[in-house]
């Protein structure tokens, strides 16, 4: 759960250089929050249970109180001292529309299997972001991962997953990532991170290449992957 400080510039300035910042906003950031708005969005009579960690700070009731407004079961998100609401500052170039992101991890980095709730039950669980829950991104000797163990013993409860990754600068794609496929129904990623995890371009001089993307959909089947991937 990520609260979003959205920042709107002139234009991005070279480093040790200022920009003026045009207007300021916060919204709901991050895969829990979207993705569960998004499905109340689409359909309000539909059950989604947001679950996650978020710190004793205003972030945090912004996020929590917009999920409710929408219908969203919060019951599933923990209040923790131990960091501050994960947050993004979202620097927004006017004439381009070009974001970049500038994300402190938070609360976030401590979610955990034991997060959460005792008495779990879902027909699917979708777990974001690969890369960004330290806790889960943590080694695990039997499984990989932290994450890739939380999604196995989930799926023994005869429960669907999905995953979902952050786009990072950095070759962790294949250590973090690639151990959680194995226990994933759902691979939802975008170009990016699908070729970094699979290791293949999705592009050739400089165009998407559908032929690159096929490849990279296929390996990242073949890593083990239950269902569908979507890119």
């Amino acid at each position: 759960l990520i609260a979003d400080h959205i920042k709107t510039v002139a234009f991005y300035p070279e480093k040790n250089m200022c920009a003026p910042v045009l207007a300021i906003e916060t919204a709901v950031g991050g895969s829990v929050c979207n993705t569960a708005i998004d499905l109340k969005v689409i359909d309000p009579t539909f059950t989604v249970k947001a679950i996650g960690l978020v710190g004793n700070d205003g972030d945090g009731s912004f996020l929590t109180d917009a999920l409710v407004r929408y219908g969203v079961d919060v019951s599933g998100v923990s209040k923790t001292d131990l960091a501050g609401t994960s947050c993004s500052d979202v620097m927004t170039e006017q004439e381009s529309g070009e974001r970049t992101f500038f994300s402190y991890k938070g609360a976030g980095s401590y979610f955990n299997e034991e997060s959460l709730p005792k008495d779990l039950a879902c027909d699917c669980f979708y777990l974001g972001y690969l890369l960004f829950l330290d806790a889960l991104d943590a080694a695990d000797e039997t499984y990989g991962t932290k994450a890739a163990k939380m999604l196995c013993n989930l799926q023994k409860k005869g429960i669907k997953t999905s995953v979902d990754v952050l786009s990072e600068t950095g070759n962790r794609y294949v250590s973090v990532v690639r151990p959680a496929l194995r226990y994933t129904d759902y691979c939802i990623i975008n170009e990016t991170e699908g070729g970094n995890v699979a290791e293949i371009s999705a592009r050739e001089n400089g165009k998407l290449s559908l032929k690159n993307l096929e490849a990279i959909a296929r390996k990242l089947m073949s890593f083990g992957v239950k269902e569908k991937v979507v890119i």
